[in-house]
């Protein structure tokens, strides 16, 4: 039964029950006229009350309507809304059903136009077509060569590279004395050619074929082969120095600590790990030109990697930023006051969008 029709045993009915005091004189009671003036007056005060707490009712009632109310018209939107979240979601699928047509056609379009690249490329140094044309189709499906055609355009130029990695020759001769360096996944081999003008001596591994037949050709020492197997077969404290450039963001988990857990074991003390990786605090390289590789696993923050040397027992370890980009973030002179309070925010900003693009961790093993 609903508030707004009471029933006998609702709570109007309960609270009208009340009005009369229930209190009869009887005839012949001594002061029978006082008392029936005080029952008078408690009936009085009584019908007051109980009208008070009929409009408290009334208004009880009124309010569980609305509210009722209310609660019907937000499960209504409630419904709607999940319809129109249903069509979203439905229109959503479509839309990423076209974007990755879209993908898979510019992914085409790419493969085309760096297959014309490469014959164009040949063509050049004085071949055939038909020259080109068969010796482009015998390697284009070769991954190894691929990958270093894609290092080529994305990675920079050799010089460029080797600028860059000069920048590890004072590290690595306070420990040349101690014995080789070994370079995991040395690639088209820069590493290797700094090293050698630098007196050091070096040599390196890696697991694409096209890239160590490239090294070797001029003269460096790189073997064809997987770095961690390579590791595994060395003799405890045999080397002066580990370095991977470029290598870590490529490996699994398990992967990179099995690398670190080696290297440690293979150094000798006093000995050096160098491993260089792209700095995800920089959010443009965080958020996007990583992707580019394919064959990247994900970003390592410098925090994780610091932490994985660390727990495998290097001590000391240094987190150096390296590769500052061309250009930031700069506030006109002429702004005045203006600009000195607008600095804070460019600063902030130049840290986060023009952060060096990449960071290297030093490991020390502990010497004698």
């Amino acid at each position: 039964m609903s508030a707004d029709t009471p029933g006998d045993d609702s709570p109007l009915q309960r609270a009208a029950a009340h009005v009369d005091l229930g209190l009869p004189v009887a005839t012949g009671v001594r002061l029978r006229s006082v008392k029936r003036v005080v029952a008078r007056l408690g009936r009085f005060l009584t019908e007051r009350q109980v009208a008070f707490n009929h409009a408290i009712l009334d208004a009880e009632v009124e309010d569980g309507q609305r509210l009722a109310a209310l609660v019907e018209r937000v499960e209504e939107q409630s419904a709607r809304m999940e319809e129109q979240s249903a069509r979203l979601e439905q229109l959503q699928v479509g839309a990423e059903a076209v974007r990755e047509d879209q993908r898979r056609e510019l992914g085409r379009w790419r493969t085309d136009h760096a297959l014309v690249e490469r014959v164009l490329r040949e063509v050049r140094t004085g071949r055939s077509s038909q020259e080109a044309l068969a010796g482009v189709g015998e390697s284009w499906d070769n991954t190894d060569t691929m990958y270093v055609d894609f290092e080529d355009q994305y990675r920079g130029g050799a010089e460029l590279i080797r600028r860059r990695l000069a920048e590890y020759v004072p590290d690595l001769a306070r420990v040349a004395a101690l014995g080789r360096v070994l370079d995991v996944g040395t690639g088209r081999g820069e590493f290797l050619e700094v090293m050698a003008n630098a007196g050091i001596d070096a040599y390196g591994v890696d697991t694409n074929a096209a890239s160590v037949a490239r090294a070797t050709e001029r003269g460096l020492e790189a073997m064809h082969g997987d770095a961690l197997a390579h590791l595994a077969e060395l003799p405890e404290e045999s080397l002066a120095a580990v370095t991977a450039f470029q290598v870590v963001e490529h490996l699994s988990f398990e992967r990179l600590e099995t690398l670190v857990v080696e290297a440690l074991r293979v150094l000798r003390p006093g000995g050096l790990l160098i491993l260089e990786t792209p700095n995800p605090n920089n959010l443009i390289v965080g958020a996007s030109t990583f992707y580019i590789d394919p064959t990247h696993e994900r970003p390592l923050p410098p925090q994780l990697l610091h932490f994985v040397l660390w727990s495998r027992g290097f001590d000391p370890i240094e987190v150096r930023y390296v590769n500052p980009p061309d250009e930031q973030l700069e506030l006109p002179e002429a702004m005045g006051e203006q600009g000195k309070l607008l600095q804070p925010v460019v600063d902030r900003l130049n840290a986060v969008l023009f952060a060096p693009l990449d960071y290297c961790v030093i490991g020390h093993r502990v010497g004698p």
